[in-house]
């Protein structure tokens, strides 16, 4: 059952004279149900633009990027996020790409449209005409649209009533620039699309494909029509069954598909020279082949090039928000700290089997395509590595972080790093070729949270209308009001205390203080140096436990000069308007500093390094007040009940021993502060809104 493979050497790999980077999968689609008061969801993207893809206004930056200083290659791209150009209702995003990083991009509204942008010479964008465009253009003819999937040169959208309408370079033969309805398919659950192929699951998880190989029917064939994917196990073609059953979504590269099953299982079948197909072998297979030591998975996504079907590589979103990764890792992308292993396939790093993406936890949705991925987390963060050429990773660079691949194709990330995205609320991801997407609710204001004075002014030269400088005045009348952000020259001061006040660690003894102690004074609008100190603290045996630097003051445990950072743990938006917000501060080392305190217990040998921060909630907001309240809460041990902010990856407190040069282990870190009472030393405002 082997499968012709177009294998690759270091002279064909990617070492190219002009840019030829080509779409590998249909991008993970990502419906989200959308409030009808809540605000529409917009669309960013990032990476490549030389065709328009960004959706911007322009093939022509806003930046160059070309992935390394020795590469000639200079393209239109963006290492940020930037908004797609007039789309609002969006429900999922989709990229495409050929040969020669031909990209197009794809969106559905929640009214059941799609828009579409970027290449278009075989008229995948669907709207009658060949002509590509940099802002988006409605697909014709589509409404009541579910789902949606792009590859190489063709778009698929799955209908409200289970059939599958296809344009561009049609799987079925020939091209359209309009959609038509795919034959013989009906009770459609999910569609995916890969190179020249096309995969759908209908009712009952029958997986049914059609296009070029692999098509996973026993057969290195072809075929124009839809024709079922065989059962695991099977030898040779299947026109009469067994069929593969119980699938609840698919995903393909130019290469190889995959299929999550009903019980939490993944199956594959395709090329496998880099260990895709998951099963510990290089051998190809024409028939599902089960994808070894996986369970509980919710979601996959395959990724690779698509012309040429290079680097391919497969993700699995697990039941626990972790996720796996298997293929190809000649640039980063299993995402697990290497670009050298684990394994080799052919002579190049691989896996053949899931390895864990290193430091994921609470992902809700990957995507994965070309040579890098996505994860989006539960806080409406976005997590990205892989191949970062054109500025795929979106953070801000193209050179970077690390070197990885051939010499002239620059940076990667090797574990995931969070993309630059702090004015949306993130709901879902999707890839392209060498670009990425994302869409939700817009963001809150770049400048806000923040701490100032609200001040009253002479009527007419001031820009809000109330006392806590939220609403800007439409008259000149009631322009009353000036808003103030807090600066280090006005030492606005802050103290307070709380009662008991536990620092638990995972696997170690809790320190239970009698009091704490919190002063400071904002060091600008949205920044602090805060001291904290925990007085009457012991451990479980009743030992006394103090700060290292200051052993002298017994059981007490102090934080010296501490940065406060305030940003917002929740902020929504109804009708255009904000209506929650939430806000908080979190607890970090002030740089230079590594830790925030050094502490040992009496009888110990260990001595204690608290490190990394600590979230909690600040209030009131929105009013001047000498009231200065915080929260800083724990659920259980090593869990505090705030982990990060509003679409920023998570950051913790952990304590790590030692006992003199030796490292004694680490631990997750907790704190609760029970009935923290403060104040301001002059009325101060957090404003949010």
């Amino acid at each position: 059952m082997e499968l012709a493979a177009e294998h690759r050497t270091t002279g064909s790999r990617r070492l190219r004279p002009a840019l030829i980077l080509t779409a590998s999968i249909a991008a993970l689609t990502m419906a989200v149900a959308a409030s009808a008061q809540a605000a529409p969801n917009v669309a960013k993207a990032w990476g490549l633009n030389n065709y328009g893809q960004l959706g911007i206004g322009t093939t022509e930056g806003p930046e160059k990027c070309s992935g390394s200083s020795e590469s000639e290659n200079q393209e239109s791209c963006s290492t940020v996020p930037v908004a797609v150009s007039g789309l609002g209702g969006v429900t999922a995003v989709a990229g495409g790409g050929g040969q020669g990083a031909r990209g197009h991009s794809l969106a559905l509204l929640e009214n059941g449209t799609v828009m579409a942008w970027g290449f278009n010479e075989q008229g995948q964008l669907g709207n009658g005409t060949k002509a590509s465009s940099d802002v988006p253009v409605a697909v014709s003819g589509l409404s009541e649209v579910t789902a949606i999937a792009a590859s190489n040169m063709h778009s698929l959208a799955l209908l409200k009533n289970g059939t599958v309408k296809e344009w561009g370079e049609l799987s079925s033969g020939g091209d359209s620039d309009v959609p038509v309805e795919v034959a013989g398919l009906s009770g459609v659950t999910a569609i995916a699309a890969g190179g020249d192929s096309s995969l759908a699951v209908v009712s009952g998880g029958r997986v049914m494909a059609w296009g070029s190989r692999p098509l996973g029917n026993g057969t290195n064939a072809g075929s124009t029509v839809p024709v079922a994917v065989c059962a695991v196990g099977t030898v040779g073609p299947c026109p009469s069954g067994p069929y593969l059953e119980g699938a609840t979504a698919v995903s393909a590269s130019v290469v190889h598909g995959l299929a999550l099953l009903s019980n939490g299982t993944v199956v594959a079948w395709g090329n496998n020279s880099e260990g895709e197909l998951g099963d510990g072998t290089e051998t190809a297979s024409n028939v599902p082949v089960a994808v070894t030591g996986l369970s509980g998975v919710t979601a996959i996504s395959a990724g690779g090039l698509g012309g040429n079907g290079f680097n391919p590589f497969s993700l699995a979103l697990l039941s626990n928000g972790t996720v796996k990764a298997w293929g190809d890792n000649f640039e980063g992308e299993l995402g697990d700290g290497t670009h050298t292993g684990p394994e080799t396939c052919e002579g190049f790093p691989c896996s053949k089997t899931p390895v864990a993406v290193n430091g994921l936890s609470g992902v809700t949705a990957i995507a994965a395509h070309g040579r890098h991925s996505l994860a989006l987390l539960a806080n409406g963060a976005v997590m990205a590595w892989g191949s970062n050429e054109f500025g795929a990773l979106g953070i801000g660079t193209s050179t970077g972080p690390e070197p990885c691949g051939f010499v002239t194709e620059g940076g990667c990330s090797t574990t995931p790093v969070a993309v630059k995205q702090a004015d949306a609320v993130i709901k879902g991801i999707g890839a392209g070729d060498d670009n990425s997407f994302a869409f939700g609710s817009p963001g809150p204001p770049a400048n806000l949270p923040e701490a100032g004075r609200c001040v009253k002014v002479a009527v007419g030269s001031g820009k809000y209308s109330g006392a806590g400088c939220t609403a800007l005045a439409t008259k000149t009348s009631s322009k009353k009001y000036e808003w103030t952000p807090a600066s280090v020259t006005e030492k606005l001061a802050f103290s307070g205390s709380g009662l008991e006040t536990t620092l638990t660690t995972a696997g170690h003894s809790t320190i239970t203080c009698l009091a704490a102690n919190i002063s400071g004074e904002w060091t600008g609008a949205k920044t602090a140096s805060v001291n904290v100190e925990f007085q009457g603290c012991t451990n479980a045996q009743g030992q006394q436990c103090q700060t290292v630097t200051n052993p002298q003051n017994k059981s007490e445990i102090a934080l010296k000069g501490v940065l406060g950072e305030l940003g917002y743990i929740k902020y929504e938006e109804v009708e255009g308007k904000p209506q929650i917000a939430v806000v908080g501060l979190d607890l970090k080392p002030q740089p230079p500093m590594t830790q925030l305190a050094e502490y040992e217990c009496t009888g110990s040998t260990e001595t204690g390094h608290l490190e990394g921060s600590v979230i909690g909630n600040i209030g009131p907001i929105d009013k001047m007040t000498t009231e200065s309240n915080l929260h800083y809460v724990a659920t259980k041990a090593g869990k505090q009940n705030l982990e990060a902010f509003q679409g920023s990856p998570k950051d913790t407190l952990m304590t790590s021993f030692t006992s003199g040069p030796e490292a004694k282990g680490s631990g997750a870190s907790s704190l609760n502060i029970k009935e923290y009472k403060g104040n301001n030393a002059a009325p101060v405002e957090i404003k949010a809104k």
